[in-house]
């Protein structure tokens, strides 16, 4: 199968080559995957069932009059249908696919991935949320060629400027001994005055200008305004791997790489 989208301008630049094809090379391993293809299956008998549309449009009414206490029982019903609960372990399959690929592509770029994603709004059409009851035995492991795609991916990711700025100016704060002075100070304060605030007693005038002036001297220590400045550049990078992630599936990755929840 080969995978076309529309490839975000960042990633049409000069050097973007390696990270582009992982990207794509990623995309379209998943997208024949026997978890995503089972998703979308199971997802397009959900649309096209006659008992899902009939709860979910009494539901909906529900909510436009003043019986909203009808709403949980009928999405109970709509759980409990055959076509649903087969969607919802298609989904807990796929969600533990790409949860497991983010966190490779994470390991091996040294950043957490989905933390550095820009929030994006969900096109995809479906509940991506997990209310089944049904444990599925998932693997504990990234099955291959998924573990060698996603570590190429977070390598590629590594080897770019704006990651290797970012880790150094991560690793920079890190190991400031007076930022690190300055931001224990700081919390110090804020500890003493909550304790004897506790206690009905409040801060005088001047401590609290003391504290603000410490506050003000942390957020614009140079150290932490080049890490944030960084940071902002790894996630412009990073929300654009995630777009042809999803412009590529069809899908947002993000909702979909959420680790499912097992009751």
């Amino acid at each position: 199968m080969s995978v076309s989208a529309f490839v975000p301008a960042i990633l049409e630049e000069p050097g973007r080559e390696a990270i582009r094809q992982a990207t794509l090379n990623l995309a379209e391993a998943l997208a024949v995957s026997e978890e995503f293809q089972a998703f979308l299956q199971t997802a397009q008998a959900v649309h096209g069932d006659a008992d899902v549309h009939r709860l979910l449009v009494a539901i909906r009414q529900g909510r436009t009059r003043y019986d909203q206490g009808e709403a949980p029982s009928l999405q109970s019903q709509v759980e409990a249908l055959p076509v649903m609960r087969a969607y919802r372990r298609a989904e807990q399959g796929v969600r533990f696919l790409f949860s497991a690929v983010v966190q490779q592509i994470s390991r091996s770029a040294g950043v957490d991935f989905l933390e550095h994603v820009h929030q994006e709004m969900n096109a995809c059409g479906m509940p991506v949320h997990v209310v089944s009851d049904e444990v599925i035995n998932l693997p504990e492991t990234l099955s291959e060629p998924y573990a060698d795609l996603a570590r190429q991916l977070g390598e590629a990711l590594r080897n770019s400027p704006e990651v290797r700025a970012y880790l150094a100016a991560r690793q920079a704060v890190r190991e400031d001994a007076a930022l690190a002075a300055l931001r224990r100070e700081v919390e110090e304060m804020e500890e003493s005055f909550n304790a004897r605030r506790a206690s009905g007693f409040y801060p005088a005038g001047g401590e609290l200008e003391l504290y603000a002036e410490k506050q003000a001297q942390l957020r614009q220590h140079p150290l932490l305004v080049a890490k944030e400045d960084a940071r902002a550049q790894v996630m412009n990078l990073f929300s654009a791997v995630h777009t042809l992630l999803s412009n590529s599936l069809g899908i947002l990755f993000s909702e979909l790489a959420k680790k499912p929840a097992m009751f």
